[in-house]
């Protein structure tokens, strides 16, 4: 069982001798930002290595190999004790050399790689020797493109984390690229990270890989990327089961209360993933979340009973009392031997009133009952005797008695602030700006006077600013009426955000237009063809060539010009010159347009065609 955590956190923007990354210390700092913010762990046992980040303990935390070695020893040797778990996050250049990977400090030179960088088997017997019982190392190594001694960063890596049982995720597989986005404003890998745990209450090693396994290769596709795909190494496989959040009973209970809210869907966390696997035991110290109601807790008030699903309540909500006790002491007489309790007069008391109370409601029941079952000849019947003078009284009678055990409930209770914002995290689904919405306007329920006012604030703040950036994505892959539908859920008591959103709203609405029209000239453009007529292709180009450089649909229609252009040369050009009419052949080569690939093959064919032509 854990006791305690610690971490450390390295994120190098500005290197001397690489060019420089725009997200890796934002990476490090949010990482680290979350561990001591959400998951409550000390700050006094987190460090962060940045280009900005100030001194700690009278120590520079400047990222120089030296300070990076220092601090790393420092950590394993004064901060974790047997039984904690120890975080290590590094977000920067990564080398390999000679089969051997290196993580590169700000003056890191890829032209001396063994001198400058920090090789990976140093790094791990250091974290090796720690008395943690768990260190997890999580790399988001980028690779300069240029170097071609960079192909292989990360084998080497897998094969020290294989040997030395340290689990290790890393940013990328070996051959990939590690990549930045701007509207994320992070690496895709630590957006990703980050998503999970925050979102998706990756508490363990397994569900953070199968959560990642999904995610990662899906934002990059979302973003236009080349497929980024993560990769955990964790042997034995047993340890896939790690829990690497510190717990207490405040999960439990806000993710019961989370899923009580709703009795027509479940609420999702994230892409579908659950993780029904994961215990939530309670551990003391510093717990996932904590249980103090400050920002980024998420436990519930003290003021509501938690209750099992078993025991007649709704998970996380309070339960119902029954207006009348005889249950409880129906059950407590059960649980109690006879032989161990005295028979007070009281008891008898108790027992009698309850067994009067069961009389008089099995009466009630006999006449709702017996009403139910008439007939309307019999109440007529009844209605004409001598001994029923006023027949309506009856069934109004027998209908308040039945009633007196519910008219007792006590009224509904108004739902926790604490839960009002557990709802809202649960109902997060990544790029999905509805759910932001409907988040923020869960956390909206909260009043000012409420002590989690500010944390939810704050939450709708960053939603905010998720929703604008599903928007800026969405206007990147074309899908301007998408973009504006994403931006216009940004809350508009949010000055800033909605300026911006309502700036780009005015600017993607200008592009849609541009964009629709565009397409019909495209659509033009295509229903002009004619298979081996010459004419069609050249209008069609023609048409297709109208929209300008940096328009939507600018690119369609230079692929479809390329597509057209290379049929003029395939099916009509060389057509003509296979049976001779070589002249007819160049006249059909020369409509190839200059900006498209087949023109040089057109050239260099009308050259050869010309000297057939003279002969």
């Amino acid at each position: 069982m854990v006791k305690n955590q610690a971490c450390i956190a390295i994120g190098i923007n500005q290197y001397q001798f690489f060019q420089p990354l725009s997200y890796a210390q934002q990476d490090a700092q949010a990482l680290g930002n979350f561990l001591v913010g959400e998951a409550r762990l000390p700050a006094e046992r987190c460090v962060l290595l940045t280009d900005t980040s100030p001194p700690a303990d009278e120590h520079s935390t400047y990222p120089s190999k030296e300070n990076i070695l220092a601090w790393l020893d420092r950590q394993c040797r004064e901060q974790v004790q047997p039984g904690d778990l120890l975080w290590c996050f590094f977000s920067g250049y990564g080398m390999s050399w000679e089969g051997q990977d290196f993580l590169m400090p700000a003056e890191g030179d890829p032209t001396d790689i063994p001198t400058t960088g920090i090789p990976m088997r140093e790094l791990f017997a250091t974290l090796k020797a720690a008395p943690a019982e768990m260190v997890l190392v999580v790399l988001d190594m980028n690779r300069a493109s240029s170097m071609r001694s960079n192909d292989a960063i990360g084998t080497e890596t897998v094969e020290l984390a294989k040997r030395l049982e340290i689990p290790t995720l890393l940013s990328c597989r070996p051959g990939q690229f590690s990549r930045e986005v701007s509207a994320l404003h992070h690496g895709l890998f630590t957006a990703a990270l980050l998503e999970g745990l925050r979102y998706n209450r990756c508490v363990d090693l397994d569900s953070l890989e199968r959560y990642l396994n999904h995610r990662l290769p899906e934002l990059s596709e979302h973003h236009w990327l080349p497929v980024q795909e993560p990769l955990m190494v964790v042997n034995p496989r047993e340890k896939i089961h790690q829990v690497i959040w510190p717990q207490n009973d405040a999960v439990t209970a806000s993710k019961a209360a989370a899923s009580g809210f709703s009795s027509s869907s479940e609420p999702h966390l994230g892409n579908g993933f659950v993780t029904p696997s994961v215990e939530y035991s309670p551990l003391s110290g510093n717990g996932f979340n904590g249980s103090r109601h400050e920002p980024g807790n998420f436990a519930l008030p003290p003021d509501v009973p938690l209750k099992s699903a078993g025991a007649g309540s709704e998970m996380g909500k309070p339960a119902a009392e029954p207006a009348d006790t005889a249950p409880v002491l129906s059950d407590n007489s059960s649980e109690t031997p006879k032989s161990q309790e005295p028979v007070s007069s009281q008891k008898w008391l108790l027992w009698g009133g309850a067994a009067a109370f069961v009389l008089l409601l099995g009466v009630a029941v006999s006449r709702v009952a017996i009403v139910n079952l008439s007939t309307p000849e019999t109440s007529s019947m009844v209605a004409g005797s001598d001994q029923a003078n006023q027949p309506a009284a009856a069934p109004k009678e027998t209908s308040s008695a039945a009633q007196k055990p519910q008219a007792a409930a006590p009224p509904a209770q108004p739902v926790p602030s604490q839960t009002l914002l557990d709802k809202a995290i649960l109902t997060i689904q990544p790029v999905q700006a509805s759910h932001f919405s409907s988040a923020i306007v869960t956390a909206g329920q909260i009043p000012p006077s409420d002590p989690l006012y500010a944390e939810a604030q704050q939450n709708i703040e960053r939603w905010g600013g998720v929703i604008l950036d599903i928007a800026l994505g969405r206007a990147k892959q074309g899908n301007f009426q998408g973009a504006i539908a994403a931006a216009k859920l940004v809350p508009q008591d949010r000055p800033e955000l909605n300026a911006q959103a309502q700036k780009l709203i005015g600017q993607w609405q200008q592009l849609f237009k541009m964009q629709q029209a565009n397409q019909k000239l495209l659509t033009t453009a295509a229903g002009s063809i004619r298979r081996g007529q010459l004419d069609s292709y050249t209008l069609a180009i023609a048409t297709a060539g109208q929209i300008p450089a940096g328009q939507p649909k600018y690119g369609e229609a230079q692929k479809l010009i390329a597509r057209w252009s290379a049929a003029i040369f395939n099916e009509i050009a060389l057509y003509r010159a296979a049976r001779g009419r070589f002249s007819a052949a160049i006249e059909a080569a020369n409509l190839v347009p200059a900006s498209t690939p087949t023109y040089a093959k057109a050239q260099k064919a009308i050259t050869q065609w010309k000297q057939k032509v003279k002969r």
